[in-house]
């Protein structure tokens, strides 16, 4: 993806009140090191490769930015992604594919929410809530994972930053991860 076409998405994003970070060339990394804090200017996107968008941060009323990071190591993903998907009852979802195979799932609430992470032995699912980072769509950068550059892809269909309720999230992440994991995602 060419600088014009990633600086219009990063405009797509400002204008609907996500907190937008510039990152290095092919990193995944900020520019700044108060990237949390800083306020960004034009100029700072004039020749980024890749973006990054803040997490955990009200986008407007009282919908709070989060995301669904599934890290997976063997063949479960499309499955684990799925049944995530029927989980949630999402519709449409907003899902990028990252450059080491994973997936990200945007969604809103009504919630702030920390981060979390289930860590079970062929995947790592995370809640990326106040004070992280995710890299964004069209972000082209180098993954550690596979030593290749690649760039992040939004799946076909990915239409929807749906709105989940912060009870079902917190069942999710906090009270019955593992029974909920194993007999309804996993099966």
């Amino acid at each position: 993806m060419n600088n014009e076409k990633l600086i219009k998405i990063v405009e797509i994003w400002k204008r609907n009140y996500f907190r937008v970070i510039p990152l290095y060339n092919y990193q995944k990394r900020p520019i700044f090191n108060d990237w949390p804090h800083y306020t960004y200017n034009e100029k700072d996107f004039e020749k980024i490769t890749g973006y990054g968008l803040l997490t955990g941060v009200k986008i407007k009323d009282n919908l709070y930015f989060h995301v669904i990071d599934i890290d997976v190591y063997d063949n479960i993903k499309n499955d684990l992604l799925k049944n995530i998907i029927n989980y949630l009852k999402l519709k449409n979802p907003f899902i990028q594919k990252t450059v080491s195979g994973g997936y990200h799932i945007f969604f809103v609430t009504n919630k702030i929410f920390n981060k979390r992470k289930i860590v079970m032995n062929d995947y790592v699912i995370e809640l990326l809530g106040k004070g992280q980072m995710v890299v964004g769509y069209g972000s082209r950068v180098y993954s550690n994972k596979t030593n290749k550059y690649g760039v992040y892809e939004l799946l076909p269909n990915s239409k929807n930053i749906n709105y989940i309720e912060s009870k079902i999230i917190d069942k999710l992440f906090y009270y019955e991860q593992k029974n909920i994991l194993n007999s309804k995602i996993i099966s």
